[in-house]
């Protein structure tokens, strides 16, 4: 299948370039060698199955392990750089990114024969966002229900049972509190 689609856009390109008076560019030569390559290297070495994923099994017991509610998890923060731990969290549930939302960010249209465009959408909050702030968090305090923010100048590791690490809490819920 994929010789011959590579076969179809070869031989529209040689269509179109024909019915051009100039020659083909530098970047169309490269193109068409690149796809040569790929299918000679695709013929002798074909991708491999798998009859086993462990990605997949790996995402299944996440979300086996995350879809109990209530259940807590325990947010070191490290300090980008070192690692050092910074302190801990504990989390009713997971933290979730800035970039995370409960409602679609974009709405496709249709123009008919013509194409398509996308328009943003406001937030649930009523406001547009930028698309950044991947990097910022928030999560829900155990122990009282307080929306916890970390992010920026931080990295995190995440765990569903306190680690021996040597890290202060940094909310009201300890690890002792919580188990």
């Amino acid at each position: 299948m994929r010789r011959l689609l590579t076969a179809t856009v070869a031989a529209a390109a040689a269509l179109v370039l024909a019915g051009c008076d100039s020659q083909p560019s530098t970047a169309d030569r490269e193109a068409t060698t690149n796809l040569g390559a790929y299918d000679q290297l695709q013929a002798n070495q074909p991708a491999a199955g798998m009859s086993y994923s462990p990605a997949r099994n790996t995402l299944n017991r996440w979300a086996e392990q995350w879809s109990e509610p209530g259940k807590l998890s325990y947010v070191y923060l490290l300090a980008q750089g070192t690692g050092q731990p910074i302190g801990y969290y504990v989390l009713e549930g997971i933290p979730v990114s800035y970039c995370t939302s409960l409602t679609p960010t974009e709405q496709l249209h249709r123009f008919g024969a013509e194409g398509a465009g996308v328009t943003r959408l406001p937030g649930i909050d009523g406001t547009y966002y930028s698309g950044s702030g991947c990097d910022q968090y928030f999560g829900l305090e155990a122990g009282t229900g307080t929306i916890l923010e970390f992010g920026a100048g931080v990295s995190y590791l995440l765990s569903e049972r306190p680690l021996q690490l040597d890290a202060a809490p940094l909310a009201t819920t300890t690890v002792e509190s919580a188990e």
